[in-house]
């Protein structure tokens, strides 16, 4: 917004959670507190309703996260 000041040295905090139902966290709109904590949190943070990840595997998504690699562009080694 116009006008809005933003610190020098902002803080950010990235939380990963995998395989976690969002349809089932109290701040998201799910009836039981099921997640008193994250509450706290998400009541004075900006929190994104949607997201999008670069791959379906966890691996490389966090990967391409960390690293700024395309997952295509991540080396690794197939599991069997």
């Amino acid at each position: 917004p116009k006008g809005l000041k933003l610190p020098e040295r902002p803080n950010f905090l990235v939380i990963q959670l995998d395989a976690l139902r969002p349809d089932h966290l109290h701040f998201a709109g799910y009836e039981r507190p099921t997640s008193p904590v994250l509450d706290k949190l998400a009541a004075r943070s900006v929190w994104f309703r949607n997201a999008y990840t670069t791959s379906p595997s966890t691996r490389f998504a966090m990967t391409s996260a960390f690293t700024g690699y395309d997952t295509r562009r991540v080396p690794h080694q197939r599991l069997n």
